[in-house]
Order: structure tokens, then sequence, then C-alpha cells
């Protein structure tokens, strides 16, 4: 198993405990995708069984069901609407925001497509209240620049 990560934990202030994403991947054939996991210190995580994905016959197991996606979660415990705490991207290419009450069961937004390549990130900025995302995008010929305005998720 191989695992990766675009984003740092998040501290989820109302349960208490650290919330981590990440890429897995498995020996198995086309078993990839977003698992999760949990920890009070920071330190010591548990794999939280989350019961969305059956892998292997079972569906105890970390995994979160956005399959073909990451989600590359932030917290945003100042949204007035708790269904929309957490906040990622769908997809690997051409991106979708989605959102989540708890970083587990995610909701798609109906929005446009972000046009983006194999990376992506998003970050927020609390003291600001500005969300950051970075997006990889291919140019035809030389790297072009592309910059806009951030707006609320």
């Amino acid at each position: 198993m191989s695992l990766q990560t675009r984003c740092g934990p998040a501290w989820d202030e109302q349960r208490k405990v650290f919330k981590l994403w990440m890429i897995t991947s498995t020996n198995v054939f086309g078993l990839a995708g977003t698992s999760y996991a949990e920890s009070k210190d920071g330190v010591h995580w548990i794999k939280a069984v989350l019961r969305q994905r059956t892998i292997n016959g079972s569906r105890e197991n970390n995994f979160i069901a956005v399959v073909d996606g990451d989600e590359w979660p932030v917290y945003d415990p100042d949204d007035p609407d708790r269904d929309r705490r957490f906040k990622g991207f769908y997809g690997v290419i051409n991106c979708r925001p989605l959102v989540s009450p708890d970083g587990i069961n995610w909701k798609l937004l109906n929005a446009k497509v972000l046009p983006s390549s194999d990376e992506s990130n998003l970050s927020y900025d609390r003291k600001h209240k500005t969300f950051i995302a970075t997006l990889k995008r291919s140019a035809p010929s030389a790297a072009r620049m592309e910059s806009g305005r951030a707006r609320t998720l």
C-alpha cells in the first residue's frame, strides 16, 4: 500500500480530533482512492472504519465513497452552514468543488468544472476568509500563467 497526502491534518474543534485524507493505492488492481484517518494528538492515527466502499467483499475499511476523485479537504469552522464546513475538490483532472458536514460524507456542488491537469490543492486562510486553489494546467506550448479572483465556495 502506498499513501500520499496533499493537505495537512484538519483540527475538528467540535469532535476534538485531527482528520487526515490520503491518496491511497494498493497492490489490488483497480483499488485506489481516498482513505481517511483520525488522531487525538496528531501523532497516533486510527483508520476509521467508514463502511462506504466494498473492498475484497468487505465494507470494513477507511476508504471514502467518492470514486475517481480526490477531496483534499480544508476545514472552514466559520461557515454558517454546518453542511459545508469541509470543502474540497472532486476529480483528479478537471476538478469540481464539493462540500461535507464531517469530511467523510461528500456532496458535489452544482458548479462549473475547474480546468486542471493531474495536480491540485486547496488551502484556506481563516484570518482573511479566503480560499486558495492551485490547479496544474497544461499549455499548448510554453508555460502559461492565468490568474483569477477567489470567491467563496
